[in-house]
């Protein structure tokens, strides 16, 4: 039913590297397939809120907030009037409302990643968070096939590019993060996952 609810609402196909322009009345938007990163940039300082993965339901940005596809992406716009529909769908209403609050968590969780005075920590927690998101279990750990840059890392950790660089060194170093090209696996006898 929520799949036949949303063929109703348009939607956009995004390229990697694409920002997404959103429709004036947009209420919600839904990550049918891709990956989108929501970007924040005060001061000309690029900071990443949130990176949004298949079925990801999103309030639009506000003044500030651009979302860019970090992998070829397919999203939904979600009106006033079809979001009052959805809502009066007892499933598509739980959807929703639980696609916003994992939302939320993860936002308070990213913000959490602060609290971490230690760089290499701070970088730790994020990965380790990305792991429960979108990572893959293998034998020799969580696997996290994610176009993952020093940069995009140091804009979800609020620390330089360099720094973070430093940081990943370090946790080759001590065993708990293993990077193959561009993938990183985090070792699962170092991590609580």
């Amino acid at each position: 039913m929520w799949s036949e609810l949303l063929a109703g609402c348009p939607r956009v196909r995004l390229a990697a590297g694409d920002t997404l322009d959103v429709p004036a009345g947009t209420k919600l938007l839904i990550l049918e397939s891709g990956l989108v990163v929501s970007t924040y940039m005060p001061r000309r300082r690029r900071f990443v809120a949130a990176i949004a993965g298949e079925g990801d339901v999103l309030p639009p940005p506000s003044d500030g907030i651009v979302l860019e596809a970090l992998r070829p992406s397919l999203v939904r716009f979600v009106d006033a009037e079809m979001c009052a529909t959805l809502l009066c769908d007892p499933a598509a209403g739980d959807e929703i409302v639980d696609g916003l609050l994992a939302a939320v968590l993860e936002r308070e969780e990213s913000l959490s990643h602060f609290g971490e005075i230690v760089h290499r920590d701070r970088v730790l927690s994020k990965l380790v968070q990305l792991a429960r998101k979108f990572g893959r279990v293998t034998p020799e750990g969580v696997r996290l096939d994610l176009p993952l840059t020093h940069q995009l890392l140091a804009d979800s950790v609020a620390a330089a590019r360099e720094t973070v660089s430093i940081a990943l060194g370090e946790l080759q170093r001590i065993g708990a993060v293993e990077r193959i090209g561009r993938v990183y696996v985090l070792k699962r006898s170092q991590l609580d996952l």
